[in-house]
């Protein structure tokens, strides 16, 4: 009968055991499933204002574009303001289309350029600006030399192409500090995975930094996560270090990441492990109780005894600290988790005795010894209390009456150490302000933003949030803007049709997108808005947009002014260079008939001089005129006119002298073209004058061509002719037309050389000067 005994108790004792095994597990997987949540919720938060800063960021640069320039103190301000707001943000930056780091705070740039054309983010912006926020893997960052993770959003210029990208820099020690806050235990992990499911951030960091930014293993896993679910709990052996976890994937809302949380399936059985020690030890009291009532059941008087004992050992099997005293407050026993949570050695007399070293430790000792007083007077009653304790520690304490033929015998009194439950339940509710403060600090964000940021329905076009800007800024109230139709109904009636219809094909597409359009406010104003506008999907659909308005009606309104002073300038300019033109002809013509009147030889060869000088000053207004370029003249085609209309005015036999041209183009400014233009003028004049005398027949050569050294080219003119005199270099100081070429030589920038015969060879070696823009200035604004 005995072991029939001992067998239904040890059945009974492994039920239980079983039960409390598989209510340990529930509650490890719980706190797991509680620990990603909370990083979830916190992560979230943090990448919202990312994203936020970016959008604030590349708002202030694409808005900061004046005229093509790019007003970066106010960029830095916006960014100033911003970055400080986000904790862990180590830099902001911004870069050129080209991939040149063009702006940033957080740290100052390096002597070198910066450059992140060859980074995967860059690349993938540049080929999609509309992409939204594209995140990096783990990387070494190339100013501050530290493990970080960039995520990166394109801007474009007011064409509406790329012009670069912003980058938010956070450092991987602020994850790893997020998750060590948590100090779930040593063979805990946690990590942060993105959408090709590799480890972004870790914790602990693993000695190989080379893993993060690495798949995960567990193909298993992937395959579930894959199928669009939200979170998953499942139990996982790792291979590594062979030991079993219980793993809980969350799916950062609205974002490309997961959080993986890992707690010890053997940490979080410890506790059961001693209940399974206690059980064993007291199933094992049982058993030798057993045979030893069934050896002595029938000696009455050690009934008692067996009883206590067994009583003795339930309370010592007990996770809890238990003080058992009779009706006289006289103590009968107390186990041995009492006196440890207590730190007390031993515990006998009376109950006030242990009462009064319980109280040197609690911070309301007077409030504790009230409660006992209590319970005591109302002998039947029950309570369970909250105890704190001047070390921190915070226990539970229950009393309950000791009954005996329905009568208060005694009271039993129970101890249990919450303080780690206690201390969850903060954080959770310390988790959840600081998700009510993003919350806030979001909305006050929003509405505190230069844009109406909006949400509305893929499908409809419902608007289901507006800011407070909207009433602002196009007067109707925010309730209006949640009527169906709303928005659609007041476009402008010629952007009613294709604006609709360009943000259904975007987000039947998954496209992120911006397009501009006119809406007509409540007070008639037709104003031009700036949308843009990103898709959030579900499951493969679109199911959300989300958007920010920003008001550029003044900006379309300076491009209409800007444009229309503009053609009025430029036809200003043209005229004058027409009118230019014109008056040097008549000079040129006024010449040539003081020279047909002339009879004097000298006179007449100074007159047909000045009169090729003006014809070439007059070909260049001319070809200003006819092309409307006023800040470059192709010199190679402007000296190849000149050098021809010389030739054909100043050649005595038509046809005896041939010219031969060998021109590559530059572009110059006006102030080299001008020089240049007359110096071949003079030295096709020369040439002509003394190299091919009484209607020698010859050939002229002009070239144009670059020299080695970039920028650097050379000008000659060489003739077939007779040749230098002996005595050139005593005419030489004597004439005019040499000093004045040498003079335009200067004036290009160059030095004129003359090389020895046979064939005389004029050289002008000059460095081609980069074409000044033309700055026009209307109503006080520079074009």
């Amino acid at each position: 009968m005995i072991w029939l005994v001992n067998l239904v108790f040890a059945l009974v004792l492994g039920a239980m055991l079983w039960i409390s095994h598989q209510q340990q597990l529930q509650h490890a997987r719980e706190r797991t499933e509680n620990t990603s949540l909370t990083l979830e919720r916190g992560l979230s938060g943090m990448l919202n204002q990312i994203d936020l800063l970016l959008l604030l960021t590349q708002d202030a640069l694409e808005n900061g574009m004046v005229g093509g320039q790019l007003d970066t103190q106010m960029v830095r301000r916006v960014i100033n303001r911003a970055a400080p707001q986000i904790a862990g943000t180590v830099a902001v930056f911004f870069s050129d289309a080209q991939g040149q780091v063009a702006g940033n705070s957080g740290f100052p740039l390096q002597h070198a350029p910066l450059s992140i054309q060859d980074r995967d983010y860059f690349r993938q912006l540049r080929e999609n600006p509309a992409r939204g926020v594209v995140s990096s893997k783990p990387l070494i960052g190339r100013s501050s030399g530290k493990w970080a993770i960039l995520f990166s959003r394109a801007y474009r210029n007011p064409g509406g192409n790329f012009a670069g990208v912003i980058l938010v820099s956070v450092d991987l020690e602020r994850f790893s500090g997020m998750f060590a806050a948590l100090k779930l235990g040593e063979r805990s992990r946690i990590a942060m995975i993105d959408q090709d499911f590799a480890r972004i951030a870790a914790y602990p960091v693993p000695s190989d930094t080379s893993l993060l930014g690495k798949r995960m293993q567990q193909e298993a896993v992937i395959q579930q996560l894959q199928t669009g679910i939200e979170s998953l709990t499942t139990t996982i052996t790792t291979m590594i270090d062979g030991v079993e976890r219980i793993y809980a994937f969350r799916k950062l809302e609205s974002r490309p990441y997961w959080i993986m949380s890992a707690l010890s399936v053997q940490d979080e059985l410890q506790a059961w492990r001693h209940q399974l020690a206690f059980s064993l030890v007291f199933m094992l009291a049982f058993s030798a109780f057993s045979a030893c009532a069934a050896l002595l059941l029938q000696r009455g008087w050690r009934r008692q005894e067996e009883s206590q004992v067994m009583l003795a050992s339930t309370i010592e099997a007990s996770d809890n600290g238990i003080m058992v005293t009779d009706a006289g407050r006289k103590l009968i026993h107390c186990n041995r988790n009492f006196l440890a949570m207590w730190r007390l050695p031993a515990a006998h007399g009376d109950e006030m005795a242990v009462l009064m070293q319980m109280r040197a430790q609690l911070r309301d000792s007077e409030a504790f010894l009230a409660g006992v007083e209590a319970l005591h007077a109302a002998r039947l009653s029950e309570e369970v209390a909250t105890l704190y304790l001047q070390d921190g520690r915070i226990f539970e304490r229950s009393s309950m009456p000791m009954l005996v033929a329905d009568q208060p015998a005694g009271r039993v009194w129970s101890f249990r150490d919450i303080t780690e439950r206690k201390r969850a339940e903060e954080q959770l509710l310390a988790s959840a302000a600081m998700l009510r403060e993003s919350e806030h600090r979001f909305r006050d964000l929003v509405n505190s933003s230069d844009g109406i940021v909006w949400e509305a329905d893929a499908q409809t076009f419902q608007f289901t949030f507006i800011s407070d800007k909207a009433e602002r800024l196009l007067g109707f109230p925010v309730g209006d803007w949640l009527v169906p139709g709303f928005w659609v109904s007041h476009l402008h009636p010629d952007d009613q049709s294709w604006a609709p219809a360009y943000c259904a094909s975007c987000t039947g597409r998954l496209q992120a997108h911006d397009f501009e359009y006119r809406f007509i406010a409540q007070d008639g104003r037709t104003v031009w808005l700036h949308d843009i506008v990103a898709v959030v999907e579900e499951q493969g659909a679109p199911r959300w947009l989300r958007g920010l308005m920003i008001d550029i009606t003044a900006h379309k309104q300076a491009e209409q002014d800007l444009q229309g002073l503009l053609k009025e300038k430029t036809a200003l300019l043209l005229e004058v260079h027409h009118r230019v033109k014109n008056n040097l002809q008549v000079i040129s013509s006024l010449l040539r008939l003081e020279s047909s009147r002339s009879k004097e030889a000298p006179t007449k060869a100074v007159l047909q001089d000045m009169q090729s000088r003006v014809r070439s000053m007059a070909l260049l207004h001319e070809t200003i005129y006819r092309q409307g370029n006023f800040a470059a003249i192709d010199l190679g085609g402007y000296i190849g006119q000149i050098a021809r209309e010389s030739l054909k005015s100043l050649q005595l036999k038509p046809g005896a002298v041939q010219l031969r041209l060998d021109m590559s183009q530059v572009q110059v400014g006006l102030d080299q073209a001008a020089p240049a233009g007359m110096l071949i003028s003079e030295l096709v004049s020369n040439s002509l004058k003394h190299g091919f005398p009484d209607g020698h027949s010859g050939e002229i050569c002009i070239t144009l061509q670059p020299l080695p050294e970039p920028g650097h080219w050379c000008m000659q003119v060489t003739d077939s002719g007779i040749g230098l005199p002996v005595d050139f270099e005593l005419r030489r100081q004597g004439s005019m037309g040499l000093q004045l070429a040498v003079d335009l030589a200067n004036q290009m920038g160059g030095t004129l050389h003359i090389g020895a015969g046979p064939q005389v060879m004029m050289t002008v070696n000059f460095k081609a000067q980069v074409p000044a823009p033309i700055e026009i200035t209307l109503g006080g604004e520079r074009l």
